[in-house]
């Protein structure tokens, strides 16, 4: 078998379906779940069997395609990707933060965020419906987020704040009513993680 790439028994897959639905209230991975040499877990829905795909796998070197999902750390947190983040725009729930527009145009160019500690939350309970590509940058909101219910305030999270299970986590970026991508909160800045060739050149 490739020996850069693994695919997921039934107990590997349960172990990053829980780490999944810890971090980000997704709970259920639809695909056959392939690991790879550098860490990236990859979902794969085509219409290969588990067993044809482990004979091409010894016979043949070869990529396997499918849909790149998550990137696993050091400390065992899973780094959602950017095409994730949009594949499960419905089932996110968890560690989402709301930013702002001048935020989101920051963020969308490949800059990191530095919260604003009194005014910026992390909302764990969202419905979120709306289609990426459907983001208005040009609108004249430029007010910053509101702390709704549910929400844990910035203020707790960044700068040194003490509640477990939050500083230094991978969260999803909301701006309106859309999630436009991922990154790592630690000490009150968002590290981005838009890929180079997504982000707005202008």
């Amino acid at each position: 078998m490739n020996p850069q790439i693994q695919i997921l028994n039934k107990k590997q897959k349960k172990q990053i379906e829980k780490q999944a639905e810890l971090q980000f209230g997704i709970q259920k991975l639809p695909y056959l779940l392939f690991k790879t040499n550098k860490g990236r877990i990859r979902g794969y829905s085509g219409n290969l069997s588990t067993e044809e795909i482990r004979t091409l796998l010894k016979t043949v070197n070869i990529e396997i395609n499918g849909i790149y999902l998550f990137n696993t750390e050091e400390d065992g947190q899973l780094r959602i990707s950017h095409d994730a983040v949009s594949l499960f725009r419905d089932k996110i729930t968890k560690n989402i933060i709301e930013i702002n527009e001048t935020q989101a145009d920051q963020f969308l160019h490949g800059e990191d965020i530095y919260l604003d500690e009194e005014k910026e939350s992390i909302n764990n309970k969202t419905n979120n419906k709306d289609n990426l590509n459907d983001i208005n940058m040009l609108g004249d909101n430029k007010k910053t987020s509101r702390a709704t219910n549910n929400n844990i305030p910035a203020s707790e999270v960044s700068g040194g704040g003490e509640k477990k299970n939050i500083k230094n986590n991978m969260v999803v970026l909301k701006f309106k009513e859309n999630l436009i991508g991922s990154g790592k909160l630690s000490q009150g800045r968002i590290t981005n993680f838009v890929p180079k060739e997504r982000r707005l050149k202008n």
